[in-house]
């Protein structure tokens, strides 16, 4: 791409050829992303769609820079520097014009970015509570609980072990996470999430903690419902002493009795016309009073009056 000239040097060269002069003028202003550097300029202003080129016949002022917004740097969380319409590079937690990415990160150090705030979470290594959801963020660390059981937290760190920020940067902190238990590219083998060991040396877990079964411990037993994945535990199924048992997730009962209905079978059909109260191991009973008496054919023989 052919390089503009800074103003000076275009309104310098203007009387030679009035036409091209304002032609790259505008060109020049219209490079300028951000209110900041738009309004150092004497020859530009800006607005609502941008920089333009200020004209002597133009009735806009410029706005000086002082006016402007603060610049994407200023802001230090994810949620402001997107609600400033930057961007958020979360491994090195800077704000950033988001014009500027290439000329910020030469060798591509912003490893993990969003303008979104609702993904400011996703940007956050404590939000994530498994160590491969941990580890899927370049700028993120593992640390497997004690237990080895398949929980622990997740850090902001590097290879060599989880990072703190101080006065003069940032520093590998190991009172956050000794360096046995720190994993940046891999995960530990066994994963039970927190709910069993493993055999010596395998994945393999052993005997799962009641409620829970599966490879992993990841599933809830019959008779109880929930997600028991990283620490995580069951709750047992309440459905009135009507159902057996009620779905995994959801913990929605299973109803065995007609006309009992409802999330806990707590409820009787009414729209069926059963009534009654199923709570505690109550019935529901079809309402006959309800239902309208069939009308007799009555004929009468010919001739009768």
């Amino acid at each position: 791409m052919k390089c503009v000239p800074p103003p000076k040097l275009i309104q310098k060269n203007c009387s030679k050829n009035a036409t091209s002069c304002t032609k790259t003028m505008r060109k020049y202003c219209d490079m300028l992303q951000n209110c900041q550097s738009c309004g150092d300029e004497k020859a530009c202003f800006w607005d609502v769609s941008g920089c333009k080129e200020l004209r002597e016949s133009s009735k806009k002022l410029p706005i000086m820079s002082q006016s402007c917004e603060k610049p994407c740097s200023a802001y230090t969380a994810c949620s402001n520097c997107t609600d400033a319409q930057c961007m958020w590079c979360s491994n090195p937690s800077q704000c950033i014009d988001t014009n500027s990415y290439v000329a910020s990160f030469h060798y591509g150090q912003c490893m993990d970015w969003t303008t979104q705030k609702t993904t400011c979470k996703e940007s956050d290594c404590n939000q994530r509570k498994s160590c491969s959801e941990c580890q899927a963020n370049p700028k993120c660390g593992w640390c497997n609980d004690q237990s080895n059981t398949g929980v622990g937290l997740c850090y902001d760190g590097s290879m060599t072990g989880p990072i703190s920020q101080t006065a003069s940067g940032y520093i590998v902190d190991s009172s956050i996470c000794p360096s046995k238990r720190w994993y940046f590219n891999d995960c530990p083998k066994c994963q039970c999430n927190g709910h069993s060991t493993c055999y010596n040396g395998t994945s393999e877990c052993k005997s799962c903690e009641p409620p829970t079964t599966g490879p992993q411990c990841q599933f809830c037993s019959n008779g109880y419902y929930g997600i028991p994945k990283h620490g995580a535990s069951c709750k047992a199924c309440c459905c009135n002493n009507q159902a057996d048992t009620c779905d995994h997730v959801t913990g929605a009962c299973f109803c065995r009795t007609r006309g009992v209905i409802g999330m806990k079978c707590s409820s009787c059909d009414d729209k069926n016309k059963y009534i009654g109260n199923p709570k505690n191991g109550g019935t529901c009973y079809y309402d006959l009073l309800s239902t309208p008496k069939p009308t007799p054919d009555i004929s009468y023989p010919l001739g009768w009056f």
